[in-house]
């Protein structure tokens, strides 16, 4: 397999597992995936500054300027905004849609 054929299976499957509710361990359990493989293909992926899944710490005082969101299926979606209640009803709508 071409590393760029396995590169895009394996972005899907982190995505999949980020959306998937289970543990990083379980999904691999799961789909019968070694962790190991897994998490290395994670670790690449994020070197590469291919940004997957994350956390950002939004509250008062943060800049808002761009704020990139990774959904699953490949959707991105990036907001800007220095309105924090606009920005968390955005979260509500996105968690709302992908619960």
């Amino acid at each position: 397999m071409r590393y760029a054929d396995r590169k895009h299976e394996m972005k899907e499957l982190l995505l999949e597992q980020a959306s998937s509710g289970l543990s990083k361990k379980d999904f691999c359990t799961d789909c019968q995936i070694d962790p190991g493989t897994f998490y290395s293909w994670q670790r690449r992926l994020n070197e590469e500054n291919e940004s997957l899944v994350g956390f950002q710490q939004l509250g008062p005082g943060c800049n808002f300027a761009a704020i990139k969101l990774t959904l699953p299926h490949d959707i991105s979606l990036e907001v800007s905004s220095d309105d924090i209640e606009v920005l968390g009803t955005l979260v509500c709508a996105i968690d709302e849609q992908y619960a």
